[in-house]
């Protein structure tokens, strides 16, 4: 049997939770890490542990060599996901990580473990619909940091200004850019478990309309909720967003309670 207890090296688990009773497993945006989802767990509340994926060429693992393959990283994000099962999971994947979150749960059905209780896609249109991304993987350090910016929202300055951060930085978003131009989407039938949208008003790679094309990827309830940030309402809407996240867990949690 698998030991739950132990440290994985994918999985970054800040304020450890014995007894929560359902798991929130985080799916980072493009070049990003763990730290986003830090505090998580303590405002959630107890009932929850939140566990973020960390993906090589970052924070601890900034040395590691980076994964540019979709099908690749997802293996491996699997796997490690699959040593978390001793308890419910509720997944939630922000831009490149709502793609990986999907394909986690489509795994997890084609092999019949226990599917997540709530599927979360935060900052991302459905996966069906045309392409928005731009083709700057090939791009200079410079255009590429340019671009991320105009589109996305603006890059810290402590990253540009920094050599060995704006190196890291680059390495591992550009990585993940050729990891998101590599996705092949498949049609499969709806999930049966609820999902959540989640975007900005101002986010202008992901509208409404992107947003509300998810509805078709659950069998059971579908919500949708919108923010007045960007892209990275993440950080700019943090209460607003985990209100949001808990309001649709309790209903996992009252189900649990009555079963």
């Amino acid at each position: 049997m698998i030991n739950t207890n132990q440290t994985h090296p994918w999985l970054v688990v800040n304020s450890p939770a014995p007894t929560a009773r359902i798991r929130v497993i985080c799916f980072p945006h493009a070049g990003g890490g763990s730290v986003p989802f830090h505090g998580w767990s303590r405002d959630l509340g107890q009932e929850f542990e939140v566990c973020s994926v960390l993906l090589p060429g970052r924070e601890r693992r900034h040395r590691e060599p980076v994964i540019e393959r979709f099908d690749v990283l997802l293996d491996r994000i699997y796997e490690a996901v699959c040593t978390r099962l001793d308890r419910p999971l509720a997944l939630f994947g922000y831009s490149m990580g709502a793609l990986l979150a999907l394909e986690v749960a489509r795994r997890l059905r084609r092999d019949g473990l226990p599917l997540p209780v709530h599927l979360f896609v935060a900052a991302r249109r459905a996966p069906h619909l045309p392409s928005w991304e731009l083709p700057i993987h090939e791009c200079s350090d410079e255009t590429l940091l340019d671009e991320t910016s105009r589109v996305y929202g603006e890059i810290a300055g402590v990253v540009r200004n920094d050599p060995e951060l704006r190196s890291l930085f680059t390495r591992a978003l550009r990585a993940d850019y050729r990891v998101v131009a590599s996705y092949n989407f498949h049609v499969e039938p709806p999930l049966a478990c609820p999902v959540t949208a989640l975007g900005g008003e101002l986010d202008s790679m992901v509208d409404r309309a992107g947003l509300e094309a998810w509805s078709g990827y659950s069998g059971l309830r579908f919500s949708l909720y919108q923010f007045s940030g960007g892209h990275f309402f993440l950080h700019s809407h943090r209460s607003a967003l985990l209100s949001a996240v808990r309001r649709e867990l309790s209903g996992a949690l009252d189900v649990g309670a009555n079963g």
